[in-house]
């Protein structure tokens, strides 16, 4: 069983407000960073240029890192910090190009929004911010969180079937 703390963690580093049985999630747009990160949409064109747009190490792991922070902004820094252990001199320029690499496989996705904003900061030094915009059950992690939360309450009210049913789903 996923610990309580695990659970509250993923859910409280994006302040995410999830709530089993909410109105469905109508996006057309998932991202998984719980197997091999991935973007589907329900184009088979758009998710293959999706993959070839993040084919990067690094392009993904700022996917993820955005990811992980959703709906906040990330900074540069942050972003250097996670990608790399030592981080090069050429760190601000690789992230804009990582940054770009995420924009260009979201392009397809949602023409008409953009869900990848991103600010600039008063001092040259301190670089810039990102922030990707996703709802709620867009992110395989948070599917996974809300079905652990669920079967944790079916089993407490000795639901156990259900719960080992809701698990598997």
């Amino acid at each position: 069983m996923l610990g309580d703390e695990v659970v509250n963690t993923l859910l409280d580093s994006r302040n995410a407000k999830l709530v089993l049985g909410e109105a469905g999630n109508s996006s057309k747009l998932k991202f998984g960073i719980l197997g091999p990160v991935a973007v589907w949409t329900n184009d088979p064109g758009c998710d293959e240029a999706v993959q070839q747009a993040l084919s990067e190490n690094k392009a993904r792991g700022t996917l993820v890192a955005l990811l992980l922070r959703a709906n906040q902004f990330v900074t540069q820094a942050q972003l250097s910090q996670l990608l790399w252990d030592a981080p090069p001199d050429s760190a601000r320029p690789n992230i804009r190009t990582y940054v770009a690499q995420v924009r260009k496989a979201l392009e397809c996705t949602d023409q008409n929004t953009s869900r990848l904003s991103s600010i600039k900061r008063g001092a040259q030094t301190e670089g810039g911010s990102y922030r990707l915009r996703i709802d709620p059950m867009e992110l395989d992690a948070d599917l996974f969180v809300r079905l652990v939360r669920h079967a944790r309450e079916e089993s407490r009210a000795g639901a156990v079937a259900d719960a080992a049913s809701t698990l598997r789903h």
